[in-house]
C-alpha cells in the first residue's frame, strides 16, 4: 500500500542504501521499527523475523519483534524474543533493555 512504499522511500532515501547483507540488515531493522511505530504490529513481526533470518545474533531484531508481539497481547512471543535478545548480546545496555522489557511484560 501507499504507506508501506513511503516509509521504504524514505529509509531508502535517509540512508543512500547500497545493496548488501549489512545494509539490508539495517534496511529491515528501520522497517520494523517503522512500521512498529506506526501501529503496523504484523508487517512489523514480517519484517523484523526476515531480519533476524539473516542476522539470528543482532539483539535489536528480537527486541523490536518483542515490543511489536507486546503491542498486540501476544506475551508469551514477547517474552521468548526479550529473552533471546539477553542470550544473543555481550553488551550490557542491551542486556538490561532486554531485561527492562521483561519487567513491563509482568
Amino acid at each position: 500500500n501507499a504507506m508501506d512504499e513511503a516509509i521504504m522511500r524514505h529509509i531508502r532515501r535517509s540512508h543512500s542504501l547500497v545493496i548488501g547483507e549489512a545494509n539490508a540488515e539495517r534496511m529491515k531493522i528501520e522497517a520494523g521499527t517503522a512500521y512498529r511505530i506506526n501501529g503496523k504490529y504484523k508487517e512489523a513481526i514480517l519484517d523484523y523475523t526476515r531480519a533476524i533470518e539473516l542476522s539470528p545474533r543482532e539483539p535489536r531484531l528480537y527486541i523490536g519483534r518483542g515490543k511489536a508481539y507486546q503491542s498486540i497481547g501476544q506475551v508469551t512471543e514477547a517474552a521468548e524474543d526479550f529473552r533471546k535478545a539477553k542470550e544473543v548480546t555481550d553488551k550490557s545496555h542491551q542486556k538490561k533493555q532486554a531485561e527492562e522489557c521483561l519487567k513491563e511484560l509482568a
